[in-house]
């Protein structure tokens, strides 16, 4: 499925509709959303691909290895 990712996502530049494919899970599993090939070079996607680590997360969103407080 095709679509638009419509968040900014700090500290990435310009999240706002970059082109999307969802994979539809079964059962009432949540769909794999990611950021298109067309995006190669944008850090999202890259990231996206290569992945980040724990303490990249925490840089990114305060939260270190710890899941975020959403009380």
């Amino acid at each position: 499925m095709f679509g638009w990712l419509c968040n900014r996502l700090p500290p990435y530049p310009d999240t706002l509709e970059p082109e999307t494919s969802a994979l539809l899970q079964d059962g009432r599993q949540r769909p794999l959303v990611g950021v298109n090939r067309v995006h190669g070079s944008h850090p999202l996607y890259i990231d996206q691909r290569e992945g980040i680590t724990a303490e990249r997360l925490g840089e990114n969103y305060g939260g270190g290895d710890k899941p975020a407080n959403r009380g």
